[in-house]
């Protein structure tokens, strides 16, 4: 189990440490699977825009698979696949409007809806949830 692994766990456990997953996931290196033309040694080329797979769910929605390690990525997806390792907070300012699954078919596994999504890539999820009174 990888330290993302765990801290999801937790959070699951625990909604006080759901805060700290969040932070660590944002600066954390996440694994993609992309097309072969853009990546070189792991990485994107320059000049190349990236094609990210997406996993169809039972409902036909359409979801991006990451993974919180190389490790887990090849168990998934085979040895011969073509990834790139991309931190958090690239990673879902470039799939907004998109929803995704860390660590698809594996026991710590979480799904992230399109709003979580968005509010993670605006920092919006790291802001205090506002009471709202009704006014008299």
């Amino acid at each position: 189990m990888d330290e993302l692994e765990f801290l999801l766990e937790v959070a699951i456990q625990n909604p006080h440490y759901r805060p700290i997953f969040y932070e660590k996931i944002m600066n954390f290196d996440l694994y993609i699977t992309t097309d072969y033309s853009s990546v070189i040694n792991g990485r994107i080329s320059e000049g190349y825009s990236i094609f990210v797979r997406s996993l169809k769910k039972e409902n036909g929605v359409e979801i991006i698979p990451f993974f919180s390690s190389e490790a887990k990525l090849l168990e998934f997806e085979g040895e011969s696949v073509p990834f790139i390792s991309i931190k958090g907070y690239e990673f879902f300012d470039i799939i907004r409007g998109y929803g995704a699954v860390m660590n698809p078919g594996f026991e710590v596994s979480k799904e992230f809806s399109m709003r979580e999504i968005e509010l993670m890539a605006d920092g919006k999820i790291f802001q205090p949830k506002q009471e709202m009174g009704i006014k008299s």
